[in-house]
């Protein structure tokens, strides 16, 4: 696809000061990925000139007259989900190339000095298109400049298990179908049935560190890594069970239900437009925020015991399958976790932008989940 677009010598040519990529003047945005996070860089720009004119020194002074007054403003645009085809990807880079339908069409995520790094990190989004594209804008004579667009679907094209076509894995279908079973009777009947509640909730907390001390201090494949998880969040479902059983101590048990309900509730609060806030691509700032959001929700109901578990019931099993159906459906909503376990998992993901799409796959689970938790919770009130 090749469409020309006129520009004025006051217009900022992008590009135009490249010291990295092979082109003398080079426009284009260069785009990697992996499982965590995509990244995207492009050369800086220069300030527009006249044809037939040697071009401003990029390097000759950082004032206001030089290329250093430059903004640059990145934008993300999503494909439709569930369709990989060309004509649609075509059709959709025709709205991402001027800089009138970029700022109309996509969203902007982060705006550039000539001081910051010409590089932007998102949270990779496998089987989901995504249009990349960025506009320098020259404050002192309110011109701009768009880079050409780059896209990805963070997924292989070639045939076989994990490709763009059949995403979920085997092993995490199995995995989390039994997972949102055992979900599913909890969203109902958990407070009724206080030792499955008890043993669903150990289940969750050993398996969640569990996964994250294995993968980070292993090389054990996926599927492995799986089948111990389930092990380690069975003992762990087993050991909370036990410890009821010995010692009766309502608390501890108490905080352990309360503490998963506040693990959501945190992740659904950087799940929103807080997330992407600079203070907290600091994982210090970052982790210490989760946590006290986490630990909040138990302190708070601790004079309400029933009311807490009877939520956790609802939510929590609720959201198990969400999860369950996103290996077979891909959703949006499975990211409130998934973001969470990427940042323990990957020291790089702090400065990745975290949006989503919230199409027609995420609105239906979320009518789907708020109906479950709903009801859920009245079945234990009643």
């Amino acid at each position: 696809m090749a469409i020309l677009l006129s520009y004025s010598e006051r217009d900022p040519v992008p590009g135009g000061c490249n010291l990295e990529f092979d082109l003398d003047i080079d426009p284009n945005i260069y785009l990697e990925y992996n499982f965590f996070e995509t990244t995207i860089k492009f050369a800086p720009a220069n300030l527009g000139y006249a044809r037939g004119v040697d071009p401003p020194p990029c390097d000759a002074g950082t004032d206001q007259d030089s290329r250093w007054r430059l903004q640059y403003d990145v934008y993300q645009y999503f494909l439709p989900e569930n369709d990989l085809t060309e004509e649609m990807l075509l059709k959709h880079l025709q709205r991402m190339v001027s800089v009138p339908q970029v700022k109309a069409n996509a969203l902007k995520v982060v705006t550039l000095t000539a001081n910051d790094k010409t590089s932007v990190s998102f949270s990779s989004l496998p089987g989901q298109g995504v249009i990349y594209n960025v506009i320098v804008w020259d404050p002192f004579l309110n011109t701009s400049a768009a880079y050409v667009p780059a896209h990805t679907y963070a997924c292989s094209f070639e045939a076989g298990e994990g490709s763009c076509a059949s995403l979920g894995r085997v092993s995490s279908k199995v995995f989390f179908t039994l997972f949102a079973l055992l979900g599913f009777f909890i969203c109902f009947f958990g407070h009724r049935f206080w030792k499955t509640e008890l043993f669903f909730i150990g289940f969750i907390i050993m398996g969640f560190f569990f996964y994250i001390l294995i993968t980070r201090l292993t090389p054990i494949k996926y599927d492995v890594n799986l089948i111990l998880t389930a092990v380690a969040g069975s003992v762990g479902g087993m050991f909370l069970v036990a410890v009821w059983w010995r010692f009766g101590i309502l608390s501890i048990c108490m905080l352990c239900v309360g503490l998963v309900l506040g693990f959501l509730i945190s992740s659904v609060t950087f799940f929103t437009p807080l997330g992407n806030l600079k203070i907290f691509h600091d994982d210090g700032v970052f982790w210490v925020t989760f946590s006290c959001i986490a630990i909040l929700i138990p302190v708070v109901f601790m004079g309400c015991l029933r009311i807490l578990n009877i939520l956790t019931c609802g939510v929590i099993g609720s959201y198990s399958v969400v999860l369950a159906i996103d290996s077979y459906w891909s959703t949006s909503l499975s990211y409130i976790t998934l973001n969470v376990l990427k940042r323990a998992l990957n020291k790089d993901f702090h400065r990745a932008f975290t949006n989503v799409p919230f199409q027609t796959n995420g609105k239906t689970l979320k009518s789907k989940n708020q109906c479950d938790s709903t009801v859920g919770v009245l079945t234990h009130l009643c």
